[in-house]
């Protein structure tokens, strides 16, 4: 959370002079990714507090490095570079989106300011006809259900049944004993 916050400050010091809709991006994006971390760690740690942060940072390097890639490979080999660019997307490339936080970050992102794309982004979307329901408020909304509140309520649902089920459980408190 401190790198995400970190990172945070030097773009919105590095955007001081933007305008106020850009520098409100550039705080809301990267806060709400590290808040859907920290609430996959929350999970974890409610169930197993020892591993919370290890077991964010392994979902985190699972969305960085395999899925995207795995997401990119899996498109272009379907569908073809020339289609990509006519903006010819299939179905299901759209519901993988929404399965990593980092696309739905990347999503707020670049549906807000063009200029974030990446050259491959840049190059598929340059053309593309994008969904209407496509747009920062879509994605934002699917950081906040899916990947903050979803695991907030799972992590505590685990952590009232762990410390209901622990040692101790049923046992009346000494105060109320008397």
């Amino acid at each position: 959370m401190a790198s995400f916050g970190g990172a945070a400050c030097l773009g919105l010091a590095g955007a001081a002079e933007c305008p106020a809709a850009d520098w409100l991006e550039l705080a809301c994006a990267p806060s709400l990714l590290a808040t859907a971390f920290c609430a996959l760690a929350f999970v974890v740690g409610a169930r197993v507090p020892r591993i919370a942060i290890p077991a964010s940072l392994v979902v985190w390097g699972f969305f960085a490095f395999i899925y995207e890639g795995w997401m990119r490979v899996i498109l272009f080999r379907q569908v073809g570079y020339e289609k990509l660019t006519s903006g010819d997307f299939p179905s299901w490339f759209w519901i993988s989106q929404a399965a990593s936080p980092l696309t739905a970050y990347r999503g707020v992102l670049v549906l807000w300011r063009r200029g974030f794309m990446d050259y491959i982004e840049r190059a598929a979307l340059g053309n593309a006809t994008l969904p209407s329901w496509m747009t920062p408020a879509t994605f934002s909304a699917l950081l906040l259900f899916v990947w903050i509140a979803i695991p907030i309520s799972l992590g505590l649902t685990a952590w009232r049944w762990r410390t209901r089920s622990g040692p101790g459980a049923g046992v009346a408190p000494a105060a109320r004993r008397a």
